[in-house]
């Protein structure tokens, strides 16, 4: 079983539960954490309300179905696995994958020749995303579009960057014209 929680548009602390079986992943739930004894208090309590969460679905599942359990790696959850592997001792809890690699793609991009790599590739996009004659241009060239990074995902860095890498030579060869040097002018 895999879960992890969101807020949505309307600030709602939403955990969804996912199960993955051989036949592939289903959804199981999704719950309202929102105004819970979830945030704000020690840690003990805050890990047996997310543990008495996990082991209501757990059982709802039928424990014997369930030999994992993936969550995202706060110490709150860390606290709530321990309550779920003492109950169930054949559940092993572990970190997301996907959460590990964000987390370790925003350690890495805090290194400065990183960061200066990352905000200076960002601009370059913003200003080609941001006006129309480079944004057409670049579609009359080529059927893709350069990608700006989210805030909350380390990751979508990367792929900004590995689209620009892609999209390089169609970019010079746009600003590489008398047309859009022009443009540049205001002529």
């Amino acid at each position: 079983m895999s879960t992890d929680g969101w807020d949505d548009s309307a600030h709602r602390h939403l955990y969804n539960y996912m199960v993955i079986t051989n036949d592939g992943p289903f959804f199981l739930d999704s719950v309202d954490f929102t105004g819970a004894a979830v945030a704000g208090q020690d840690d003990t309590l805050t890990a047996k309300f997310i543990a008495d969460n996990l082991l209501e679905k757990i059982e709802q599942l039928g424990a014997s179905n369930v030999t994992s359990v993936v969550t995202d790696g706060p110490t709150v959850m860390r606290a709530a696995w321990k309550i779920i592997e003492e109950k169930y001792p054949h559940i092993v809890c572990s970190w997301c994958s996907g959460h590990v690699m964000n987390l370790l793609l925003g350690d890495l991009g805090k290194l400065s020749f990183v960061k200066t790599l990352v905000d200076e590739a960002k601009e370059v996009v913003k200003f080609i995303r941001g006006h129309f004659y480079t944004k057409t241009e670049l579609l009359k060239l080529v059927k893709k579009v350069l990608i700006l990074p989210s805030e909350t995902r380390f990751a979508t860095s990367f792929y900004m960057l590995e689209r620009l890498f892609e999209l390089k030579d169609y970019v010079i060869e746009i600003t590489s014209t008398k047309a859009y040097k022009d443009w540049l002018r205001g002529k």
